[in-house]
């Protein structure tokens, strides 16, 4: 009997490590996430992919269904695979798409992404029209395989038609020119089907230009012409180099100069290049050149501002005019250009080490660390979970930025089986986030730029930001918002404004500044001064928070508009209510003797309250 006990026992482990194994062995080849529930279900007569709630890059191998029909995809293990980019299922080479149905099917109206589609040499059923993406017939099944080779096809909705009689098949007629076309501009021809009256249109290509000794005939534009030589004598400039390209003509082995405008990528220590564009007059809102990928004495230490001339051969690389590969720097003269100053911090998603809804990590983006609660290892972001109900998932710093912020643009791309019950910004002068500044609610939108912008009368330099979104999901698969982008645009004081706030905070004094009221002649001063500003920098003041604008919104708010006309037109807050610091109205530097000011006569005021009671007590 112990021996039948010990071999059962025996068998029973065994068959457990077997158990194990397997599951290890499974787990370990198993290459892509794939769902294979019994069917996905759909309602209508219209499936779109988006609204489905899919996963992306998850493979879906069962049928999507409605009460009728069914959609299925098969082939390869990337073949039902569905993508955020492009938003659609995709079918690769030998893979095939099944739309079957228990009714007869008479049209089926497919939507594509772009060119990513069947094209008039894919195996197609008989009845499908590549150029209208539809089918029409009378058929249970119908069924597009596309052909072996690279590429793949990206199906982002069907609409699906039943019935017992074909649907109706376009007739085009040869179409009318509604719109005739310019040297420069598209036109439109519209067709008109003899058997509906559905219409459609086709761009019809710009003539161009018909020169004759240097002048259009049609419009009278003037020929363009290249002025320079594109020597090392006579480089091309800018305009020349781009002209060049679109000519078809002097773009090998010549010379282009200009200043350096940006630079596009760092200097790469392992292959020791760098790329940067060049525009005539050093901005980048100017034609661009690119220098792709140079290589030269000068790669490591070119910046924006020098100028220099380049040597290499021209091309046109999608929409970027470019001097290729290896091209090489032959002058550089070092500008003298300053450090443009920033305009704004861009909050731009990068990976981070957390996968999980609950979880969180820190990320350093630009200098600035940022805490997010969500899928950080994902681009766009990805905020969110399964089963919440009104849970709060925030992104904020954990470094202040210094600059005075005026406005934040948030971009949130899709969002799908999840509400976001509410949207919080939090800007707060601590990490701790206790001295909150603002606190605002701003609409939620997704696929959106929602502009948030600095309420009048506050500062948010040296500011840490907070973004809550309040979430429910009532399903048990992961939901989620997509966080695109964030940015935080910097206040920017011309010269002008500069000028006047440095004047402003020379001339006029108050009470806090030794002075017990401001001098009248002084703020008329001021005024006049204010008067010859242009309207750019007028509108700046009347916004702007520095110390000079809140000395000013001080003294209105103190001494009334009647002896001290606001003639920025400020929105004053009242002093009762006002968030203003003492530093900010009289200066840093005359903080500490106005608090040992005051210190001194409290103790004085104690000492003779001390004094007098021991007098009445004597």
């Amino acid at each position: 009997m112990k021996k039948f006990w010990t071999k059962l026992v025996a068998i029973a482990l065994g068959a457990v490590m077997a158990l194990g194994i397997g599951f290890v062995v499974s787990g370990a080849n198993k290459a892509v996430p794939v769902h294979a529930a019994a069917s996905y279900s759909f309602t209508g007569d219209t499936i779109v992919f988006a609204d489905q709630g899919l996963e992306n890059g998850v493979q879906y191998t069962s049928a999507f269904t409605n009460s009728v029909t069914s959609i299925t995809f098969s082939g390869g293990s990337n073949d039902g695979k569905y993508y955020t980019t492009g938003s659609g299922m995709r079918t690769y080479g030998g893979g095939s798409i099944t739309v079957s149905s228990t009714s007869t099917m008479s049209k089926l109206e497919f939507t594509w992404d772009g060119s990513y589609k069947p094209s008039s040499d894919v195996a197609n059923p008989t009845g499908y029209d590549p150029s209208s993406s539809c089918w029409a017939g009378l058929s249970n099944s119908v069924v597009l395989t596309r052909p072996s080779g690279s590429g793949h096809w990206r199906l982002q909705q069907i609409k699906i038609t039943l019935g017992s009689t074909p649907a109706h098949t376009h007739s085009w007629d040869e179409g009318t020119v509604t719109t005739a076309p310019t040297c420069t501009e598209e036109g439109v021809m519209t067709y008109h089907c003899s058997g509906c009256d559905e219409t459609k249109t086709e761009a019809i290509p710009a003539t161009g230009h018909n020169y004759i000794d240097g002048v259009c005939s049609v419009c009278g534009a003037e020929e363009p012409h290249i002025i320079h030589a594109g020597t090392e004598q006579d480089p091309y400039t800018v305009a020349d180099a781009r002209l060049a390209v679109d000519l078809e003509m002097g773009v090998s082995n010549v010379y282009a100069t200009g200043i350096v405008s940006e630079i596009k990528t760092e200097y790469s220590t392992q292959y020791k290049n760098v790329s940067f564009n060049i525009s005539e007059d050093g901005t980048t809102t100017s034609n661009q050149l690119e220098a792709y990928r140079e290589k030269s004495e000068y790669s490591v230490t070119v910046k924006v501002g020098d100028i220099v001339i380049i040597y290499g051969n021209l091309t046109k690389y999608s929409s970027t005019y470019e001097f290729g590969q290896d091209c090489k720097i032959v002058y550089l003269e070092s500008g003298d250009t300053p450090t443009p100053v920033a305009t704004n911090y861009v909050l731009e998603p990068a990976s981070g080490s957390n996968n999980s809804y609950a979880g969180n990590c820190d990320i350093a983006i630009d200098g600035i660390t940022w805490n997010l609660t969500g899928n950080s290892q994902m681009q766009p972001w990805r905020i969110g979970g399964k089963s919440l109900d009104a849970v709060d998932r925030t992104l904020y710093s954990k470094t202040a930025i210094s600059e005075e912020v005026s406005k934040i643009e948030v971009i949130h791309g899709t969002a799908s089986g999840i509400v976001v019950n509410s949207w919080t910004v939090i800007v707060a002068s601590d990490a701790e986030f206790e001295n909150i500044i603002s606190t605002l609610t701003p609409t939620f939108a997704t696929s959106d730029t929602t502009t948030i912008n600095r309420p009048s009368g506050v500062s948010w330099k040296n500011a840490y930001y907070k973004f809550i979104y309040n979430v429910t999901v009532t399903g048990t698969s992961n939901k989620f918002i997509e966080f695109t982008r964030a940015t935080f645009y910097f206040e920017q004081e011309s010269a002008g404004v500069a000028a006047w706030c440095a004047s402003f905070l020379s001339t006029v004094k108050c009470d806090v500044t030794g002075q017990k009221a401001p001098d009248k002649t002084a703020w008329d001063t001021m005024k006049t001064s204010y008067t010859v500003l242009d309207d750019a920098d007028k509108l700046t003041l009347k916004t702007l928070s520095n110390e000079a604008t809140v000395r000013y919104d001080y003294i209105i708010a103190k001494y009334g508009t009647t002896n001290y006309e606001n003639f920025i037109g400020r929105t004053i807050t009242p002093l009762g209510n006002s968030r203003m610091v003492l530093s900010n109205i009289i200066g840093n530097d005359t903080v500490i003797p106005v608090i040992i000011l005051v210190s001194v006569l409290a103790l004085t005021s104690i000492g003779a309250y001390v004094f007098i009671r021991k007098r009445k007590e004597n």
